[in-house]
């Protein structure tokens, strides 16, 4: 069986052309060019969902498009499953959506054959020093963990918008963006995240690691796990409004350093730590930064 493929527009598809009766997993795979000048949005739905997603960015990017390659690994037999495609919404955004079975109790080789799904977007990188502008990027997937490659020098976000449910989220590069949302299930959230405004990260029974730096509002919460070898910077560019800090999470400890810079007279700061059954380690220091 083949896999269907159902897009608005695409460089092309292959597939692996490994015998039938192959027991291995088969490789399919399909690729999407979308606009870089527009908000982008990418989803996933169903049972057989899940893997990986990887953002970076090349030089070798077309720089006014984004690549999406979508590789759907498992038995030739559950191909017919799985439905990849370009999607769009009326506000604007065109993105790519992955579709499967939310009900297989009728598939027998579902519960008994490998599967996995590899996303990778490709972002154009912008000049060193002059980093490509992305409006908006929203990540809504099932099952998936999520991992950015996207450093500060070569691309910047408008609005990032992570969500996964069953997989970690992490940023191997300083990340930056106007206003940010993470959430996840399950999952470990970690890496540098940079907003000029609000940022928020959301984990159930997931752990926070990694630094995380806002101008305005920064808003940090788990449950059942810790928040630990941690850095969380508040920058106060304007004394005439409070720059905010929450860490929040139950039953396990927050181990964490918290730095207030100000390059303002009298700059103004609200901090909130609390945790549940389990100690706080929580240090505190005020930077002035010299104009």
């Amino acid at each position: 069986m083949s896999m269907f493929i159902y897009y608005h527009h695409d460089r092309h598809h292959h597939h692996d052309q490994t015998a039938s009766r192959d027991p291995r997993p088969r490789a399919q795979t399909t690729t999407f060019d979308l606009p870089a000048s527009g908000p982008l949005y990418f989803l996933s739905e169903g049972s057989l969902s899940g893997g990986d997603l990887a953002i970076a960015t090349s030089a070798d990017q077309d720089e006014n498009t984004v690549g999406v390659t979508v590789t759907v690994y498992c038995d030739e037999s559950l191909l017919n499953l799985f439905r990849v495609c370009t999607t769009s919404r009326r506000s604007g955004e065109s993105g790519v959506g992955i579709f499967t079975p939310v009900d297989l109790s009728c598939c027998a080789a579902c519960t008994i054959s490998p599967v996995r799904v590899k996303t990778v977007i490709t972002l154009p990188q912008g000049k060193r020093g002059s980093p490509l502008w992305i409006e908006k990027l929203e990540i809504n997937m099932q099952n998936t963990s999520i991992a950015i490659d996207a450093d500060q020098l070569y691309v910047s976000f408008g609005y990032l918008k992570l969500r996964t449910v069953n997989g970690a989220i992490s940023s191997t590069a300083q990340l930056t963006m106007t206003e940010g949302f993470v959430d996840t299930t399950n999952g470990k959230v970690s890496g540098t995240w940079i907003a000029t405004r609000s940022l928020t990260i959301e984990s159930t029974n997931g752990s926070i690691e990694g630094q995380y730096r806002s101008s305005s509002i920064l808003g940090i919460a788990t449950t059942n796990r810790p928040i630990g070898q941690a850095a969380f910077v508040l920058e106060n560019k304007d004394a005439s409004k409070a720059n905010v800090l929450k860490l929040k999470t139950s039953n396990a400890p927050i181990d964490a350093d918290i730095y207030l810079e100000g390059d303002t007279r009298n700059p103004k700061y609200e901090v909130s730590v609390q945790t549940s059954n389990r100690p706080l380690n929580v240090a505190i220091q005020t930077i002035y930064i010299s104009g």
